[in-house]
This record gives C-alpha cells, sequence and structure tokens, in this order.
C-alpha cells in the first residue's frame, strides 16, 4: 500500500503507487479487469500493431507541418511571382505558414481534448485525420497567399489532434511500466516526423514542384486512415468513475465477465457511451489551472524551449543552408539525416535508460515509484541541447564545415521524459496535463519562433544562439531541483487557492 503521509489517497492521485513487492517483483499498474475488451487485456501482438499506427499517426502530424520548410526559397519565389529581389521581403512572410501551424497544432488540443475525453479516442482520430487529409490537399493547390495561410492554420488544428491521442492510447494499452519505452517511441515519432517530411520533402522537389509534397502527404494520411478506420477500435474503456472510485491499482471490475465484443461492431464512429460526466468546459477550462502548477509549468517550458527552437531552425535552414553552402532543396534535406540519427539516439533516454534510471530509484525507495525517478535521464540533454543551439549558430557565422551545423540540428531534439513524468503524476486528469502542456508549449514556442529572425538580425547569429543555448540550459537545469523536491510541490501546490477549481473527483 502507498504511504499516506498524513494526505490518504492523495498521495496515490498524485502519482506515488506501490511498483514493486518488497521481494522486487513487479506490481501490475493499473490491475487489470477480467472484461476482455479492456485493451491492457488485449494480446501483446495486437497492442504493439495499434502503438505502431498510433505512431505512424503521430509522425506524420509532424510530416507536413515542417516538411515544406525545405522548399521555403521556392515556395517565396512562388507567392513573389518570380521577382528574386523580393524574396528577402516574402520569406519571413512564407516562413510564418509554418510557425502559425506549430501555435494551431497545440492550441487546438484545448478543444481536441475535451471532445476526446467526452465521446472517445477512435471519433477523434478518424474525424481529425479525415481534416488533415482534406487541408493537405487545399494547401496543394492554392495558389493564394490568404488562401495557403488558412489552409495551413487549419492543417495545424486537425493534425495537432494527434499529439494529444498519442499519449492517451498508449496509457490504455500499457501498464506503468510499460509506458516509459512506449513513449519514448511515440517521442521519437513526432520528432522524426519533421526530419522524415523534410529528408522526402527534399526528394519530391527534385523533379517536382513543392505543391507534389503535400499531394504526397495527402496519399500517405489517407492510407493511415484507412488503418485507423478498419484496424483500430476504441481504447478507453475504464469509465472514470471506476478509475476515480477505487486505488490507482485495484480491480476495475466486479467479477462478472463481458462478452467479446465482435469485430464489426467496433468499426462504429461512436462507441454510444459517454467516458465522463464532466461537463466539456470545467475540461476546457482546467488546463489553465493545471498550467500553474510547478511539475507542469516546468515540464511546458522544457518543451516550449527544445521544440520552439527547433521550429525556428526548422523554418530557416533551408535559406541559411542556401545562403551559406549554397546548397539546393534536395541537399538541405538531406542534413536532416542527423536530425533523424539523433532522435534514434536519444531514444534509450526516454526508454530503456529512463525506465532503468526509475526503476533504480524505485527499488531504493522500497518499491514505491514517484514520478519524478525518470528525471535524472535528462543529464545528457542538459549538456546536448544548449551545445546543439551553438554549434548551429558558429558553423553558420563562421562557415565552418557544413557537418558543424548539421551536428548541431542533431543534437536538438526533444524527448517525452517530462511529459512521462506529469502524466504519472496526475494520472486521473492526464489528458488536460497533457493539453496544458501541449497548448502552452505551442505559444510560448510560437513566441520564440516568430521572434527568431529578427533576434539573429539584432544580436547577431552567434550571440542569438548563445542566447537560446542559455535558456534552454537553464530551464533543462531546473530538473535537479525537480528530481529533490518535485513530490513536495506537487502536493503543496494543489492546495493553492488560484488551482483550486483543477482538482478532481476523489481527491
Amino acid at each position: 500500500m502507498a504511504p499516506r503521509d498524513g494526505n490518504g489517497v492523495v498521495e496515490e492521485k498524485l502519482g506515488r503507487v506501490q511498483l514493486r513487492t518488497e521481494s522486487g517483483e513487479i506490481i501490475l499498474v493499473p490491475k487489470p479487469s477480467t472484461d476482455p475488451n479492456d485493451p491492457l487485456n488485449w494480446s501483446q501482438p495486437f497492442k504493439y500493431y495499434i502503438a505502431i499506427v498510433t505512431c505512424a499517426g503521430m509522425l506524420m502530424t509532424t510530416f507536413l507541418a515542417a516538411g515544406p520548410t525545405v522548399a521555403l526559397v521556392e515556395i517565396a519565389l512562388d507567392f513573389a511571382g518570380g521577382d528574386q529581389s523580393k524574396l528577402g521581403e516574402v520569406i519571413p512572410q512564407v516562413a510564418y505558414f509554418f510557425t502559425v501551424s506549430a501555435l494551431t497544432q497545440g492550441t487546438g488540443n484545448l478543444i481536441w481534448q475535451p471532445l476526446i475525453n467526452k465521446y472517445g479516442r477512435r471519433p477523434m482520430y478518424i474525424i481529425s485525420f479525415s481534416g488533415y487529409l482534406g487541408t493537405a490537399v487545399w494547401s496543394g493547390v492554392t495558389t493564394n497567399y490568404a488562401s495557403e495561410l488558412v489552409a495551413r492554420i487549419l492543417l495545424g488544428f486537425f493534425s495537432g489532434a494527434g499529439e494529444c491521442l498519442g499519449p492517451g492510447t498508449i496509457s490504455d494499452l500499457f501498464f506503468l511500466h510499460e509506458r516509459g519505452s512506449m513513449m519514448a517511441i511515440y517521442s521519437f515519432a513526432v520528432g522524426s516526423g519533421v526530419s522524415i517530411g523534410i529528408i522526402v520533402s527534399g526528394f519530391i522537389v527534385l523533379k517536382n514542384s513543392w505543391q507534389m509534397i503535400y499531394f504526397v502527404g495527402a496519399a500517405l494520411i489517407g492510407a493511415l486512415l484507412i488503418l485507423i478506420i478498419f484496424t483500430m477500435p476504441e481504447t478507453i474503456q475504464r469509465l472514470e468513475e471506476a478509475i476515480l472510485g477505487n486505488k490507482q491499482y485495484a480491480p476495475l471490475s466486479s467479477g462478472i465477465r463481458s462478452a467479446k465484443k465482435s469485430y464489426w461492431s467496433t468499426l462504429g464512429l461512436f462507441t454510444g457511451e459517454i467516458y465522463t460526466t464532466q461537463s466539456i468546459w470545467t475540461m476546457f477550462i482546467r488546463p489553465f489551472g493545471m498550467i500553474l502548477l510547478p511539475p507542469v509549468l516546468w515540464a511546458t517550458l522544457v518543451m516550449a524551449t527544445l521544440v520552439g527552437f527547433s521550429v525556428a531552425l526548422s523554418s530557416t535552414f533551408a535559406n541559411d543552408f542556401a545562403r551559406v553552402y549554397n546548397f539546393t532543396a534536395f541537399q538541405s534535406g538531406l542534413a536532416f539525416f542527423g536530425s533523424l540519427i539523433g532522435g534514434l539516439l536519444a531514444m534509450p533516454a526516454g526508454g530503456p535508460v529512463g525506465e532503468a534510471v526509475a526503476n533504480y530509484f524505485t527499488v531504493r525507495n522500497r518499491g514505491i515509484r514517484e514520478p519524478e525517478f525518470r528525471l535524472p535521464a535528462m543529464a545528457i540533454s542538459i549538456i546536448t541541447a544548449p551545445l546543439g543551439l551553438i554549434l548551429y549558430g558558429v558553423g553558420l557565422e563562421n562557415k565552418m564545415h557544413y557537418m558543424v551545423p548539421i551536428t548541431g540540428i542533431s543534437l536538438c531534439e526533444d524527448h517525452a521524459l517530462t511529459l512521462d513524468s506529469t502524466l504519472d503524476a496526475y494520472g486521473p486528469v492526464a489528458g488536460e496535463v497533457t493539453i496544458a502542456q501541449l497548448a502552452f508549449k505551442s505559444v510560448i514556442g510560437f513566441g520564440l519562433s516568430a521572434t527568431t529572425n529578427s533576434w539573429i538580425a539584432n544580436a547577431g547569429l552567434v550571440v542569438a544562439l548563445s542566447e537560446m543555448a542559455g535558456i534552454t540550459a537553464f530551464v533543462l537545469l531546473l530538473s535537479v531541483p525537480m528530481f529533490f523536491w518535485g513530490a513536495r510541490l506537487r502536493r503543496w501546490s494543489l492546495g493553492w487557492r488560484a488551482v483550486k477549481f483543477v482538482r478532481w473527483e476523489g481527491l
């Protein structure tokens, strides 16, 4: 039983769970029910299949978000009417296509998550990816700047739903001790979508116009949508009342065995069930309170700096490499192989290494898992992320070998450790925690990326990138006090008057 420490069930509701017995054996969290329709009871191969489809969806959410940036100069030239003298004026306007869609990718989840909580994941997968398909085609066929901007705004809104659908799906399918590795794969899928999108787009524009990037993306989204419709059932089976009415690792079944649903019965758009009694308004406003909680705010700042500066680099790199190294769009796209490799190398930090570190501290803590036990695995990022920004700036400014800024790009990789820890800490409202981070990350990241051009113009490339590196290092170094005092902050901050409305039933 988890320690009560004077707070009773509050300890469990804030992420402290008994994950191992005194002999070191793993305790399944949450404990599976006897219902064959419970995703925790599905076969491991089918679970991994759903996880693969989910990660493919996550990859596609960022494929078109950043892929066309490799043709930034060509797109700008089209919207400048072929007049190269206007490129200096038009390139920042075209870059806005990508920064604004990054903004709507995150903020749109304030709408998506309440709908997911209320009506399930499957209908939102189908609706959001259908909208993504439509806006991808729209972005490829329009020739008007305003129309392209609106298309990109909506493309970000529809594609962004995947960011909150992915973590929730993985939590539905896997036990707590399995989620670290799966979330690392999810994080890699999201990050690699940028790299793969840019690399593939570079190949496409070798012999095609930039519009073909959207048409290829639309074809891939369409194929994925078919898999979702015909092979992906609803994964939310545990109703909120059951979760909140029992211990986090207590059985959710009364012992009555349900009949297994037929394949055809799982293909409906809606299951007919309502998965929470909370109002959509309550779930919409809760993220605005969650962001005030120190662990959530810090995790958001980590995501915002890493993603914001990465978006800034991805929206300007094609022009930078063309200016300094005379790279074509194809050659600039190949530069993101470094980012793809960096993502692969970063996966163990959020996966096996992160789990091993968390398990080490869990055993030392008499089998009790705290969400902060994952954070020491961030140690490498504290060095590599700021170093990557510096290498990018110094390499371009001094016209060093192109592998210097490419190495810099590869080191600026995000991972899911901070998201993992907050999901563990605030399990019953994991959806709203995810949205608080994604939405405010996108707002902060948009501000960072939107001001990058003027920042570099005023301070110079080396100074600006060094300042970005300093900000990144400071935010990441806060993981040290969060590791030691994060648990106290969680309990203390939830009593603040300003966040009273985020408290959930059973706490």
